[in-house]
């Protein structure tokens, strides 16, 4: 009779299961920081037959997934990151400081949460608007307020004004450019992020500090609400101070 190891799997992805219901619920500390679609902001790049997408910093390809079958997909990470941390289902590795494509090769580029963890973000930018055909498009996202990660990979922040110096500079033309939050919201998710650290790392040190455990899970999920709810009644109110981070779409203009 053959032996089996007893099926533990069940536990496991419970706890997988809990958390990644918790992220769709206020009483996730990053709550208000996924929430919507990043697709919505892919989908305005009108992907479809024939096109050419890349995508770099595809991570574990969640974006190839969501495409119609006959967009050419390729994805792109950089080496250190991209396999070593997040196992990434690449099909190019590579920097995205000197991107190995032909100029004018691609009609769509996708850059979602990248720049911060690139040396050169400006040269980064510089391939993107090289290698998009003329008339092509690319979708760029990137954080402002928002905590370290991912170290040491994590360089800079950048303001709307560097970005559109950058946009400028490479002859690009914005079709969009949107703040992802109202400062309302940012505060709101920073706070929580900071006393989620602060008791987790009390917990794995044994440190009073952890005991502040019972008000982190009452604290965040009012926390959220009253950031959202704030964000939502005063309107343009407090934009363009504290924004989550950027959103933008930019086209290459056609020869």
């Amino acid at each position: 009779m053959e032996f089996r190891e007893p099926y533990t799997a069940p536990k496991q992805m419970t706890y997988k299961n809990i958390i990644d219901f918790l992220k769709r619920t206020p009483f996730h500390p990053q709550w208000l920081a996924l929430l919507g679609d990043p697709y919505q902001l892919i989908s305005r790049l009108e992907p479809g037959k024939g096109k050419s997408l890349l995508d770099i910093g595809c991570g574990r390809g969640w974006l190839k997934a969501r495409l119609p079958d006959d967009v050419e997909y390729i994805g792109f990470d950089y080496p250190a990151t991209g396999i070593d941390r997040y196992h990434a289902e690449q099909d190019v590795l590579g920097s995205a400081e000197a991107l190995p494509f032909d100029s004018n090769s691609m009609d769509i580029v996708v850059c979602l949460e990248v720049l911060e963890h690139v040396a050169d973000p400006f040269s980064a930018v510089a391939e993107i608007a090289r290698v998009l055909r003329p008339g092509g498009k690319a979708a760029i996202s990137i954080p402002f307020a928002y905590p370290i990660h991912d170290a040491p990979y994590d360089f800079q922040r950048l303001t709307s004004f560097q970005l559109e110096r950058m946009i400028e500079n490479n002859g690009l033309q914005v079709d969009c450019f949107e703040e992802t939050r109202h400062a309302l919201e940012t505060t709101a998710l920073l706070a929580n992020l900071a006393l989620g650290k602060t008791v987790l790392d009390g917990i794995k040190r044994k440190h009073p500090i952890a005991l502040l455990l019972p008000l982190l899970i009452v604290q965040v999920p009012i926390v959220n609400l009253s950031g959202w709810l704030g964000a939502r009644l005063s309107g343009k109110c407090g934009m363009n101070f504290l924004p989550g981070g950027y959103q933008m779409i930019l086209r290459k203009p056609a020869k």
